[in-house]
Order: structure tokens, then C-alpha cells, then sequence
């Protein structure tokens, strides 16, 4: 019942959109609204129902991803809010539905690929104008929900952001000569 009410919600959020509907009150109606769904799948106890909570969790990311591409960025003050806690629990929550860690890992992927565009980047332009999620707090709740797994530290390290490589100097005049000098000094 639930996933049927959130699909509908979805619906009828596409169907009625305005750029207006995205007001800080409204958003965070919402993000309440998906915290309190996320709630509920954790007193699922049947297995059964656990791919109704991973079609919610996924549902709800969907919604997420679609608001924030409906959210442009006006110029103006910038009100985003930290929707951290709504990726951690789904990371969360993916690890206590999930049974198979071979599973786990590919669900979990799909949540880290869901929040990344609310990861903060170092240029204005490619951060989310809607809201924002702690790179790292998720990356803790992903090594949770893996638990004690060997599959775990692997897992993780492929989330890890490798360190910049440096450029690779032109070849002008100038590099040329502090070439020579540092031969030189040798």
C-alpha cells in the first residue's frame, strides 16, 4: 500500500509541477514524508516484503533525483537542505533487507549513484541547487550496511575517490628552461 501511495504522490507531484511547488517548507514537508516511509520499512519483518522496501527506498530516490532536476538554481540565496540522513537510512536499511552481500553491494551502488549528484563538488556549477548529502557520512553507512563482510573494504575502496594525477607539463620555452636549470644544479 505504501509503494502504491508513493507512486501516486510521485505522479501527481510530475502532473501538478511548478517551479513555485519547491519552497523550503514544501521541500522539507517532503523529505519528512520520506523520512517517516523509511521508518515504517524498518518494522518489515517478513521477507517476503523486503523487495517491496527495496522498490520504496529506490522510489524514493527516483523522486529525489527528479526534484532535484526540476530545482534550477535562480541566481539568488541558495536554500539547500542536508538530505544526508535520508541516504544514510535507505544505505542502512538496504543491509538489514538484503541478504546476499553480492546483492547488498549492487543495491548499495545504486544508492551511492543516486546521492552523488547532491555530493558537494568544488565547482559551483555542478553542485545540486535542491539539496545536499555528506559524501562521507554515506560512505560510513555503505560500510555498515555491508557489515562484516570480506566483501566490505573492496566494496568500499572502489567508492574511493582516486587522488587527482598531476598534469603533465607542456613543452614550452619556459618549462625548458627550468628543465636545464634543475639539471644544472645536479
Amino acid at each position: 500500500h505504501v509503494e502504491r501511495m508513493l507512486r501516486n504522490f510521485s505522479q501527481y507531484s510530475r502532473k501538478h509541477f511548478s517551479q513555485n511547488s519547491f519552497t523550503p517548507e514544501s521541500k522539507a514537508t517532503r523529505h519528512r514524508l520520506y523520512k517517516e516511509i523509511l521508518r515504517g520499512c524498518t518494522g518489515v519483518i517478513s521477507e517476503t516484503d523486503h523487495d517491496h522496501v527495496v522498490r520504496v527506498c529506490n522510489l524514493i530516490m527516483d523522486h529525489l533525483s527528479w526534484q532535484n532536476e526540476q530545482c534550477h538554481d535562480s541566481g539568488g540565496a541558495r536554500v539547500e537542505e542536508d538530505i544526508t540522513s535520508l541516504y544514510v537510512n535507505i544505505a542502512l536499511l538496504m543491509g538489514t533487507v538484503v541478504k546476499s552481500p553480492h546483492e547488498r553491494m549492487h543495491v548499495l551502488t545504486t544508492v551511492h549513484d543516486n546521492a552523488r549528484q547532491f555530493f558537494a563538488h568544488k565547482r559551483r556549477f555542478r553542485t545540486s541547487s535542491y539539496a545536499t548529502v555528506d559524501r562521507s557520512r554515506l560512505m560510513g553507512a555503505m560500510r555498515m550496511a555491508m557489515g562484516g563482510s570480506e566483501l566490505t573494504e573492496p566494496f568500499i575502496r572502489n567508492f574511493d575517490e582516486q587522488t587527482p594525477k598531476r598534469r603533465v607539463q607542456e613543452k614550452t620555452a619556459m618549462s625548458y628552461v627550468h628543465e636545464m636549470l634543475r639539471k644544472r644544479k645536479k
